[in-house]
């Protein structure tokens, strides 16, 4: 738990919506249009935030890997992801 509040704290506003989104199951495509963002923005967003908590990769996979170990969401959500082939309604 120290460790999410911790994140919650190096996070930008903006960062954080995007790790949201990210680990909802959103390409960068979608976050960039729901953000009003262009979708370079949002690569930016991720490899900051995978800087920013120290992760050797700086890519979306390593960022989702994050956000399911700290509860941004379930495992069983990202189960339910792969077998359903793409984010949950």
């Amino acid at each position: 738990m120290a460790d999410l509040q911790a994140a919650f704290e190096t996070f930008t506003r903006k960062q954080l919506q995007t790790v949201l989104l990210l680990a909802q199951g959103m390409s960068n495509a979608q976050i960039a249009n729901k953000l009003y963002l262009e979708e370079r923005s949002v690569r930016s967003r991720i490899e900051l935030a995978c800087k920013r908590l120290g992760l050797e990769e700086t890519d979306r996979t390593a960022l989702i890997l994050w956000a399911v170990k700290h509860g941004f969401v379930s495992e069983e959500y990202v189960i339910q992801w792969v077998i359903e082939g793409g984010p949950l309604k």
